[in-house]
């Protein structure tokens, strides 16, 4: 049998490899029926609003219907409180707006410099205060944007009316719709969480409950769910009755570990019967768990109990299988008792207020802020003064682009801007194929309303996928509706669609030369410290008491966590010469070590000197992951590991040769990760 898993056996992770991305978008993609039900409303909600437009001439039809996707968000609370808060801030904005009008409007150059100042204001808010983002993105799009609009050669009255008091009409209805749709049929956070949860322990039993070598669908069920975490699931936890949310909290964080903890299993474990017995009997409880969450249907632990005990003692057993099904055992049985503690958890608290859990984070940057607001200013200025002195303002977007993809990170603002320009290609293109092709052909409103929803539902198809590519989604609606909805006549300027495409890659263009030339932001940089911190994590559970070694454990996870979310930004920033050790390296490492913090051994029960070897064993090992974490965000090599001469042997007690194996399992993983690591930096040299 096998040591380890083949998740151990780490290969070098290209996020662009061709297979890489297949198996992104297929999980990206996957449909469910929560994800159909959103699609859809998504949907009719844009074919209303194209007819309530058409029938009451209300303009900027594209605009209205895109505010569907702007504020429409996976759960009804998010909805309508960004809608509210959206309807408000919009209010106040184009109030706001309305008085620096009256002051610039016949003054080019204090417009100019109001324009800047209410972008660098408006993008300031946005980074240093999170919670008032939204209306700082208001301020600066709409206040920059409707001065621009000057150069039009509008009256003040036209201006006035055709701009801002249309324009809170144009935004606010559709909202208004999304909130009254959401609150009808849109799904609650806590009911989301409860489905999360229950579909991967649904998939996790179905995987235990597998032959062994079985490759089937519960296989690949599984290892979707894996790939994905609970990223998307873990804003939930704070849903429901405030006395349940650290119940919840564990809940998550014990799904999380066994997600990883079946990835590491051997493929050949199921092949022992004691083994595979224990492994059925947990898929059993993790099925019993599924359905408890969605009912109230027994919770199954006493067998795992008995199951623990008997392979504890059984020394035949290899030490990576015992690292992992051991562990399995116990976190299975963690969630039953999470599940019951949730029924019997009072259901009269209020949930916590939103702003709870930011009023804790560490205060932002104002030095970084500052600088975000800079760029974003000279980005979109740059865009501004670019299309009025070629006097071609069909390219206007340029400057909404520069808006609409700001982030704080270079790989973060390259990312989207791929994902908009991927997207408004396939937008403008299937916009121009309309024109040419559709439009000629439909002579009612209800013909476009059935054209634009078969577009939107594809949009909507990508743009309720993750963060990773959903950007592109809203995009292909964009450009679509930009292309396609341009009055209230048939459509035949192709012209139109054209120069809004091109105003879209010019921004683009624009940002990313801004974002990577003036104090540019690499997540590289943070995902190295990240790495660092999660690395002094593993040290720190080695060198710990078993009580604290769970805190440090538990910090190791979260800083991983950033890691996986960031990974996708990495791959837009990669550089030669300059290697990163893999999550999956880093999380074979975290597999004994966990099993060594909540297995700990009684001193009374092993002699002096096994002691002492199973001491300064773990001790070489910790300082070796203290020695790499300072390594990795220095840019300094990844030192090499020299493993203890010898460790308790045959004639030990059962406790001490199943924790001398243990660490030599760890000791193996850390001298592969150190020679993978010096492989691939002396390949990016000599590349």
């Amino acid at each position: 049998m096998t040591e380890g898993s083949a998740a151990a056996q780490v290969e070098p992770a290209d996020g662009r490899s061709i297979r890489a991305v297949i198996r992104l978008l297929r999980d990206e993609l996957m449909l469910t029926p929560d994800r159909w039900a959103r699609m859809l409303r998504m949907t009719a909600l844009v074919t209303v609003v194209v007819i309530v437009s058409n029938a009451l001439r209300v303009p900027n039809l594209a605009l209205s219907a895109y505010m569907i996707f702007f504020f429409s968000k996976s759960d009804v609370v998010a909805t309508v409180r960004t809608g509210i808060a959206g309807v408000v801030g919009l209010t106040l904005v184009l109030t706001l707006a309305f008085v620096v009008y009256s002051v610039t409007f016949g003054e080019p150059a204090l417009r100019l410099l109001a324009m800047g100042c209410a972008i660098f204001a408006g993008f300031y808010l946005v980074r240093s205060s999170p919670p008032l983002g939204p209306l700082g993105l208001l301020i600066g799009l709409a206040i920059g944007y409707a001065l621009a609009l000057v150069d039009s050669d509008a009256s003040p009255e036209k201006l006035t009316r055709g701009v801002l008091l249309w324009l809170w009409v144009v935004i606010s209805y559709p909202i208004a719709l999304l909130v009254v749709s959401d609150l009808a049929l849109g799904r609650r956070p806590e009911e989301l969480f409860r489905k999360g949860v229950s579909a991967r322990l649904a998939a996790a039993g179905a995987f235990l409950a597998g032959a062994p070598g079985d490759g089937g669908a519960a296989r690949r069920a599984f290892e979707r769910l894996e790939r994905m975490g609970t990223g998307d699931i873990s804003s939930y936890t704070q849903a429901g009755p405030a006395a349940a949310a650290g119940t919840r909290t564990r809940l998550l964080a014990q799904v999380d570990l066994l997600l990883l903890l079946l990835r590491e299993l051997p493929p050949d474990a199921k092949n022992v019967p004691a083994l595979a017995q224990a492994l059925v009997a947990a898929g059993e409880a993790c099925r019993a768990a599924s359905d408890a969450l969605l009912a109230e249907g027994p919770v199954l632990q006493d067998g795992l109990t008995k199951w623990e005990r008997e392979l504890a003692g059984r020394a035949d057993l290899p030490a990576g299988v015992l690292a992992v099904v051991l562990p399995l055992l116990t976190c299975v049985r963690d969630i039953g008792s999470c599940l019951l503690e949730l029924r019997d958890s009072p259901s009269g608290a209020s949930s916590p207020k939103p702003g709870a859990e930011a009023a804790k984070a560490a205060p932002p940057n104002r030095t970084e802020a500052v600088q975000f607001a800079l760029k974003v200013t000279l980005a979109s200025m740059a865009a501004y003064i670019l299309y009025t002195s070629l006097d071609w303002s069909g390219i206007h977007t340029a400057m909404l682009t520069c808006f609409l993809v700001a982030l704080d990170g270079a790989g973060a603002t390259i990312h989207k801007l791929t994902l908009r320009i991927a997207g408004a290609l396939i937008g403008a293109a299937l916009g121009i194929a309309s024109i040419v092709f559709v439009l000629p052909q439909l002579e009612t409103v209800g013909g476009l309303a059935l054209l634009v929803a078969a577009v939107t539902l594809v949009a909507a198809w990508i743009g309720t996928a993750r963060e990773t590519i959903s950007y592109a989604g809203w995009q292909i609606a964009f450009a679509f509706y930009l292309t396609v909805l341009q009055g209230f006549s048939r459509t035949s300027k192709m012209v139109v669609g054209r120069d809004r495409v091109i105003g879209i890659l010019v921004g683009n263009l624009i940002m990313s030369l801004v974002f990577t030339t003036v104090w540019p932001v690499w997540s590289r940089t943070a995902i190295r410290r990240t790495l660092g911190r999660a690395l002094q994590s593993l040290a720190d559970a080695l060198r710990l008491e078993p009580g604290r070694a769970v805190e440090a454990e538990l910090a190791f996870r979260a800083e991983l966590q950033k890691v996986k979310q960031s990974e996708v930004l990495e791959t837009f920033e990669r550089r030669e010469g300059d290697p990163l050790p893999s999550v999956r390296t880093i999380e074979s490492l975290f597999v004994p070590i966990h099993a060594l913090i909540h297995r700990p051994i009684d001193p009374s029960r092993v002699s002096q000197s096994d002691g002492a070897a199973l001491r300064e064993a773990g001790e070489t090992a910790a300082r070796w992951l203290s020695d790499a974490a300072a390594a990795i965000p220095a840019l300094r090599p990844i030192p090499t590991f020299h493993a203890p001469a010898s460790l308790p042997g045959v004639e030990s007690e059962p406790e001490a040769r199943v924790r001398a194996r243990w660490l030599e399992l760890l000791d193996d993983r850390i001298a592969r990760a150190a020679a993978q690591s010096r492989t691939a930096a002396d390949a990016e040299a000599t590349s």
